[in-house]
């Protein structure tokens, strides 16, 4: 069966939506991050006004997930999800997030957004038990005209999470 994609919106309630998701060959499946940087959770992107406003500064939060399991029309699933949530609106919100299961890769295509505040991306995949869960987001700003610098682009990988079971047990 195809991976399902689903989407959050921030002010649309959940909706499911069967997106395209492209498997990566393990052969380039993504590392770890480089050694040194964190695998940060959230980032902050930040861009400052026109000189005149000096003062102006949109600053967009990136956050990713931890994996985690989720259950949807009884299915059993492991989600992870991206999202972006600015303290201005901005021109283009731009998302993709991935979610990787010890050698495989599942990759949701892009989300794009104009004249927002914020955007939401989550990844969904059938949850198989003893396996090493990771999720990655990539997002993309582009500020309103005059702010500099007018583009941000950042990755921002989450915590590996061990997942033993698929299912909780009810005592």
């Amino acid at each position: 069966m195809a991976p399902k994609t689903i989407r959050r919106g921030l002010l649309a309630g959940l909706t499911a939506a069967a997106t395209a998701v492209t498997v990566v060959p393990a052969a380039s499946a993504a590392q770890s991050p480089p050694r040194g940087q964190r695998a940060d959770q959230v980032v902050t992107l930040a861009a400052r006004g026109p000189e005149a406003e000096s003062k102006a500064r949109i600053r967009c939060r990136v956050r990713i997930s931890d994996p985690e399991r989720t259950r949807h029309h009884h299915r059993r699933l492991v989600k992870v999800t991206g999202r972006v949530w600015c303290n201005h609106r901005v021109d283009r919100l731009r998302v993709r997030v991935t979610l990787y299961k010890d050698r495989r890769v599942y990759e949701s295509g892009w989300k794009s957004d104009h004249d927002r505040r914020g955007i939401a991306l989550t990844v969904a995949r059938k949850c198989h038990g003893r396996e090493h869960y990771k999720g990655r987001v990539h997002a993309h700003v582009t500020f309103p005209r005059g702010f500099h610098p007018r583009h941000r682009s950042i990755t921002v990988w989450s915590d590996t999470v061990y997942i033993h079971r698929c299912h909780r047990h009810h005592h």
